[in-house]
């Protein structure tokens, strides 16, 4: 009797893939493995759930040691790359690891199905165009459809950038002639604005992550703002207007294409800046070329932002013309790590500038952005300074990472200065005495988790007509509506997806439901209930491990958690989110952005 073949479904199929699939499962020919929730009717073995977790934390460690791992002639891959002291690399790994988390995880079943199969033949469905370079099967059907920007359309938005850039670089000029030297400088780009409560409470669209300091140094004497451009493709959401009119009148504030367009004009850069972008290709044509599996999907990956690589060699030299014309006694962003940031903050550091950078997010064991090698620490490719939120992240990035302790300074999240804020409106009424507030994520490589998790919150909306029921989509989520409304319409409910700020939701909120979004610990902020959703019981935030939240694997402890909340008789966790509360975010007392200003006044007298 032949062996039997076997099928691996990753993606959504047509239905001649499905009846002639469906056919050989009748002979008995093939043996069927699929991810949940793809609706092709056939009968299949699940994939293990622990594969996608586990093969993304492999990824994240695979991709964090590539540039040391990878040798081109008598040079490690971090130094081939090298340009003055700039190592772009570090800002590409978290584009890298996302990019591949989806077809790292596919590469994973397929090694584990090899395993399991005992090495019989298999055939993948997959969406990933990107597997059939690793050769881990021998027949891989990919599904082509892409979404492409029309030739037209990116005519247009280059246009649109190019003025723009032109219209900064101007005000740019005459703005460097009154631009006051030897300041405390805070380097920002501007970001979707939101929804969001001022500090004195009142609603209005703005930065709920730095948009509190800003406003603080706009006020300050000896403190300014270097405003930067996005990347081109960072600003197709934004109007003329708002990128130019808007940030123009922001109080001591300097644009910095200006210095962009100083450095294209000098020829010597220019010149260097082509030779590193041809250099960089050669050097990933040859290293992908003897790469295999995921190794070669990494250097791929990398090899694609080589375009970036330039664009932060140029930002590089504009900075050192800024620093030398402006003189800032201490230079600093948050997301520091980013392409516009990172080789601003380095041409600061090459001119003894004290720099520092802000915590903007949760920093957990799968943030790029903070993880290092040993390697790393010779280099040393972070700011002099880093303020973070809380004891719990500092000790975090002292343990696993390269930072140390003198360079760390607790100065809390600049966020929750709007906590005591919220709280005293308290007595205006909330949304309800039984409100659930689901914080969803994209979470891009496990759609069937997400699907499954939408499909349960409202399974538990309609059999409790009692709970007022709300989805906060995550950011990256706000154009998926039609995608969650479909999945409610299916369970007989309709959705109240909610993008207000996120903080006034928590305030009028009593219980919070997540997988391992930054929203749980935000909601242990205001006090709430958390439920930690996680299928697998993975806690990758360490929520529960913590003990500030209730875990549920299935929909049956959903449900039952909740009702044991509202009788009473769960378990009491208010100690343990007070304890929390000390360790993640310091102190909620309306005071973060005044420390993080007496950080940077402190940093440049050191």
């Amino acid at each position: 009797m032949p062996e039997k073949a076997y099928i691996l479904i990753l993606r959504a199929i047509s239905d001649a893939e499905a009846l002639d699939i469906a056919a050989r499962q009748e002979k008995d020919e093939v043996v069927v493995y699929s991810v949940d929730n793809l609706d092709h009717q056939l009968n299949y073995e699940p994939i293990p759930t622990n594969i996608a977790s586990d093969s993304s934390i492999n990824l994240l460690k695979q991709v964090v040691s590539a540039p040391h791992r990878t040798r081109w002639k008598d040079q490690m891959l971090n130094e081939a790359l090298r340009m003055e002291g700039l190592y772009p690399h570090y800002v590409s790994r978290t584009q890298v690891f996302r990019g591949l988390i989806k077809p790292a995880f596919e590469i994973a079943v397929i090694d584990w199905l090899r395993r399991e199969s005992e090495n019989a033949p298999i055939t993948v469905f997959s969406s990933s165009s990107k597997l059939q370079e690793t050769q881990v099967a021998e027949d891989v059907t990919i599904d082509s459809k892409v979404g492409l920007q029309t030739k037209k359309a990116g005519q247009k938005q280059a246009f649109k950038y190019a003025i723009i850039f032109g219209l900064r670089s101007i005000m740019g000029f005459f703005q460097s002639f009154r631009a006051k030297k030897q300041q405390h400088v805070l380097g920002y780009t501007l970001v979707n604005e939101i929804p969001v409560f001022s500090l004195n409470g009142e609603m209005q669209m703005g930065d709920p992550v730095f948009g509190y300091l800003c406003d603080r140094v706009q006020k300050e004497d000896q403190f300014s703002l270097l405003l930067i451009l996005k990347n081109f493709a960072g600003t197709d959401k934004y109007s003329i207007r708002k990128l130019f009119i808007h940030e123009m009148k922001t109080q001591n504030g300097l644009f910095f294409e200006y210095f962009m367009l100083r450095a294209l004009f000098n020829s010597e850069t220019r010149k260097n800046w082509k030779q590193y972008l041809h250099h960089c290709k050669v050097v990933f044509k040859d290293c992908i070329a003897k790469a295999e599996g995921l190794d070669k999907l990494i250097l791929m990956a990398f090899s694609s932002e080589v375009e970036q690589f330039g664009l932060m060699y140029l930002r590089y030299r504009a900075a050192n013309l800024y620093v030398k014309s402006i003189q800032p006694r201490v230079f600093g962003a948050g997301n520091e790590h980013s392409y516009t940031k990172y080789p601003i903050i380095g041409a600061a550091k090459e001119n003894q500038v004290p720099t520092f950078g802000i915590q903007h997010g949760g920093i957990s064991n799968q943030n790029a952005f903070y993880s290092f090698t040993e390697e790393d620490r010779a280099i040393s490719p972070i700011p002099d300074f880093t303020f973070t939120w809380g004891s719990y992240v500092y000790d975090r990035l002292v343990t696993n990472s390269i930072y140390s302790e003198d360079g760390l300074i607790i100065t809390g999240q600049m966020r929750a200065d709007v906590i005591p804020v919220l709280n005293a409106r308290k007595e205006e009424g909330t949304i309800g005495t039984k409100t659930v507030l689901f914080a969803s994520q994209p979470l891009l490589h496990m759609p069937q988790a997400r699907q499954r998790m939408f499909e349960d919150v409202f399974k538990l909306q309609k059999r409790n007509p009692n709970l007022n029921v709300i989805i906060k989509p995550h950011p990256r989520e706000y154009k998926d509506s039609d995608y969650i409304k479909k999945i409610a319409e299916e369970q007989g409910v309709v959705a109240q997806i909610k993008t207000d700020d996120l903080y006034y939701l928590l305030s009028k909120s009593d219980v919070v439901v997540t997988y391992f979004s930054t929203a749980g610990a935000e909601a242990i902020y205001f006090d709430k209930e958390l439920i930690v959703y996680d299928y697998d019981r993975t806690d990758i935030a360490n929520y529960y491990a913590l003990g500030v939240g209730h875990m549920c694997a299935d929909y049956r402890e959903l449900e039952s958690t909740l009702k044991a909340i509202e009788t009473g008789t769960q378990k009491d966790l208010s100690t343990q989110r007070e304890a929390f509360r000390a360790a993640r975010v310091y102190k909620i007392d309306g005071n973060s952005v005044q420390r993080t200003i007496d950080a940077m006044r402190d940093i440049s007298n050191k």
